[in-house]
């Protein structure tokens, strides 16, 4: 709340215009259709998890199907921390 009564006293508003703001993450979609090998393999009951840019990120499969390990997948969403991932086609 004290904050809030110090912007107000120094004269800050919040921004209202969406045009004119601007993302905290400007590249925040980049991974979206970006390739990640599978580290834990991925059934359609349990998450597992693959290796995007050297990183380990939890992920699950949007189809019914299993993702073997050492499988190239796709990235095709995020729900919170959890990427989603399908099967690559050859």
């Amino acid at each position: 709340m004290a904050y809030i009564m110090f912007q107000k006293i120094r004269g800050y508003r919040p921004v209202r215009d969406v045009e004119k703001t601007t993302p905290i993450f400007p590249n925040a979609f980049h991974w979206i259709d970006a390739e990640a090998t599978v580290e834990v393999r991925i059934t359609p009951l349990k998450r597992g998890r693959v290796n995007y840019h050297g990183t380990s990120w939890r992920a699950q499969g949007i189809k019914d199907e299993t993702l073997d390990v050492k499988s190239t997948v796709k990235v095709v969403g995020r729900k919170n921390l959890i990427l989603l991932v399908e099967k690559m086609m050859p």
